[in-house]
């Protein structure tokens, strides 16, 4: 029984952390990077790699979905940081409810891939291709 609870403790501090993570980056984390080149990044498919096991990102060994284009690190961290603060904003927006059920969901310890799966009735690389393709539609109407 206090394996079970040290497992829980261990997995909603984990949670609370990468949330906490993903504020930050909303505000100061991520501030060398802007929303527009962060976009921009995303529209040119240099973005960080959206895993659907563990958290949304590894905020420890962030790995990038092709070589980028700029290597400095601590740029690449915070520009993965604004991605995924961005991608968070976007899930939490087009679905507040289905968001607050991924919660729950990862609060009662539920696998990530399948704390989505059952929030939002598709898996995270279907929701990121959404998402991007919101962000290509935005560009191409001009809107931001």
């Amino acid at each position: 029984m206090a394996r079970l609870i040290a497992r829980k403790v261990k997995q909603l501090a984990t949670t609370i952390a990468a949330m906490a993570i993903a504020i930050v980056a909303l505000t100061a984390g991520a501030e060398a990077v802007s929303e527009a080149q962060a976009r921009d990044a995303i529209l040119r498919d240099d973005h960080f790699v959206v895993a659907d096991h563990g958290s949304l990102i590894d905020f420890i060994a962030i790995k990038m979905a092709h070589q980028p284009v700029i290597l400095d690190t601590s740029f690449r961290i915070e520009m993965a940081y604004r991605q995924a603060a961005m991608f968070t904003a976007f899930l939490h927006d087009q679905n507040p409810a289905a968001f607050a059920r991924l919660m729950n969901a990862i609060l009662d310890g539920r696998p990530f891939a399948e704390a989505v799966q059952t929030s939002y009735g598709a898996g995270l690389n279907a929701l990121w291709d959404e998402f991007v393709q919101c962000l290509r539609n935005a560009d191409t109407t001009g809107a931001n």
